[in-house]
């Protein structure tokens, strides 16, 4: 590769190898994601087709205790972070 000078007398090959890095850290951290949000589907499809599961989160009388660690917990999460 040929890589001409700038202005200021550097070359841009900095600029090629953090754009490199940057593109594999960038790769890597939507790979988590979706791995993340498959997790998060099958989770979400197992609860949602077994009534004992979501008996455990929702009683007649409202929310069970489960149910409001389970919601809150992401916000708790983020907060913490």
């Amino acid at each position: 590769m040929n890589f001409s000078q700038n202005q200021f007398g550097q070359t841009y090959t900095e600029d090629v190898q953090s754009q490199s890095v940057a593109k594999t850290f960038m790769s890597s951290v939507f790979g988590w994601m979706f791995v993340a949000l498959g997790i998060t589907a099958v989770t979400a499809y197992l609860f949602a087709s077994s009534p004992s599961l979501i008996s455990q989160l929702y009683t007649e009388s409202g929310m069970s205790i489960l149910g409001w660690v389970v919601m809150l917990a992401p916000f708790g999460f983020v907060m913490f972070m």
